[in-house]
């Protein structure tokens, strides 16, 4: 299985939803994500174990980072600038 990342977007390809990751259980036993286009989502916790056997099966398809992280770095005490 890849490795899924915070601000990852996960597609359900048999009712074209798509959710985003929140955040990652520390011991990799789950993620919490949210439906992205319902104004109504809650965050919802989903085991590693449930994910992974749904792309195997080709029910949710992984699509990549969106969001990269920024790096900076400090040039003196005074300021800070972009990496």
């Amino acid at each position: 299985m890849k490795i899924l990342q915070v601000n990852q977007l996960v597609n359900f390809v048999e009712d074209d939803r798509t959710e985003r990751i929140l955040w990652i259980d520390t011991n990799r036993f789950g993620y919490v994500l949210i439906d992205i286009a319902s104004k109504k989502a809650l965050p919802r916790y989903r085991m590693h174990s449930e994910l992974e056997a749904q792309i195997d099966s080709g029910i949710l398809r992984v699509r990549e980072v969106l969001i990269k992280p920024v790096f900076l770095r400090v040039e003196s005490d005074h300021g800070v600038s972009p990496a």
